[in-house]
């Protein structure tokens, strides 16, 4: 958060800033295809997409990188914030800062204050108690009395009122009526539009010069009440066409790549979009294959809802098992149960990667004992700890400190999506 003693704001009538370049360049979509299968009883509204993007001259990528993507906020997001903050379409402003390298905001040029909250802001965070002194003084009458009384909570409360109910600073003051703050106020209140980390899903053996992401696509509605929650950075892929220029960079993942030496076991476990980068690495494996090297056996599990439903690239997968460049084992977590008189009362059977790694730990041991790496890829607190747990710390520990356990995760809470 700003301090908004740092921040000044003030009308303009200038060109706009048009750039906002720095760390990215420009990428151009290749193509775009929507993942999921459509079938009876599949969870609506559910959305995964491959994005191949073609990367800028000059940039390069290994098996098992990120790919950074500079996102913009979705249309109706940008124009609910301008109205409730009070902002008129078209309006030029300049911000002014005591110290601009403090600052993660575009200072001393004129901005289209649509072009700023599009690329700059992230309308999403929830409010946090030491904000509220801030916006409270910043207000007058009930709307001040009212957040006040939320800063005085218990931690407890506070957390039930607001924090749990993901409540924004545009949803507080929807609430409030919509009373008007400085500008400068409610910058100091906002968070930076963070640019969001891929795990590319793609091997530079298969096509060096484009790098494909696969895309989850957050959308439901918002636990505060106010109207529907969207993840920035996979809405604004979902919607991205071919030939439309994004702004990315490549970073390393530290060290989650395949094995030099094609002929080293490898058991791959990921869920959901976690088994995007094992994509990669089976593009990586067959291009080994091709170039003549011996492989290792490799083991992919991975989960998903339904058989039906969600078995991302599987086409793909078959054909990879049919050539020997992987094996793979599947986990449904929302399997309609069916049985001679089908499935009348809707029920499921619930199975995840952890719960396979249990079932077949005779196989992974054995393959432990020939040197075979494990790469685990998806959300930290929840199938990453389970297959933790399926192993046994201490197991997890060693295998650790021998280079033999790798992991490509991430937290599972809105502000990532």
């Amino acid at each position: 958060m700003l301090s908004q003693s740092t921040l000044s704001v003030s009308r303009a009538n200038h060109a706009s800033l048009n750039t906002i370049d720095e760390g990215v360049s420009n990428g151009y979509v290749a193509s775009i295809r929507e993942l999921r299968r459509t079938s009876e009883g599949a969870t609506p509204g559910r959305s995964t997409r491959h994005v191949e993007i073609t990367l800028p001259e000059g940039m390069t990528y290994e098996t098992g990188d990120h790919l950074i993507v500079h996102s913009y906020n979705h249309r109706p997001v940008v124009d609910r914030a301008l109205d409730v903050l009070g902002i008129e379409a078209g309006a030029m402003i300049e911000i002014t800062a005591e110290d601009s390298v403090g600052t993660w905001l575009p200072t001393g040029v004129p901005v289209d204050a649509r072009f700023l909250f599009e690329g700059f802001i992230d309308f999403g965070q929830p409010m946090s108690v030491r904000q509220m002194p801030v916006l409270a003084q910043a207000l007058s009458g009930p709307a001040s009395a009212t957040v006040s009384a939320l800063g005085a909570l218990s931690p407890e409360d506070f957390d039930a009122r607001v924090f749990d109910r993901r409540l924004t600073l545009l949803d507080l003051l929807t609430e409030l009526g919509e009373p008007a703050i400085p500008l400068e106020v409610a910058l100091s209140l906002l968070s930076p539009l963070e640019r969001r980390r891929y795990s590319i899903s793609s091997s530079p053996l298969d096509e060096p010069k484009v790098a494909s992401i696969t895309v989850g696509v957050v959308r439901g509605p918002a636990l505060s009440g106010h109207g529907t929650f969207r993840g920035v950075a996979s809405t604004y892929l979902a919607g991205v066409e071919a030939g439309q220029v994004v702004k990315v960079a490549v970073a390393s993942s530290g060290g989650f790549q395949p094995p030099d030496d094609a002929s080293v076991p490898i058991i791959m476990i990921g869920a959901g979009t976690g088994i995007a980068p094992f994509r990669g690495f089976a593009q990586h494996r067959a291009g080994q294959r091709a170039q003549g090297h011996a492989l290792g056996e490799a083991l992919l599990l991975a989960g998903c809802r339904r058989n039906d439903e969600d078995r991302l690239y599987l086409d793909e997968w078959e054909a990879h098992e049919r050539d020997g460049v992987v094996e793979v084992q599947w986990a449904f977590s929302r399997e309609p149960v069916i049985g001679a008189a089908g499935n009348p009362r809707g029920e499921i059977s619930k199975a995840y990667v952890q719960d396979l790694v249990t079932t077949i730990r005779p196989r992974i041991d054995e393959l432990l004992s020939r040197g075979a790496i494990i790469y685990i890829c998806g959300d930290a607190s929840g199938m990453a700890a389970g297959v933790r747990a399926s192993l046994g710390d201490d197991i997890v520990d060693d295998l650790r400190s021998r280079g033999q356990y790798m992991e490509d995760v991430w937290s599972s809470t809105f502000s990532h999506a």
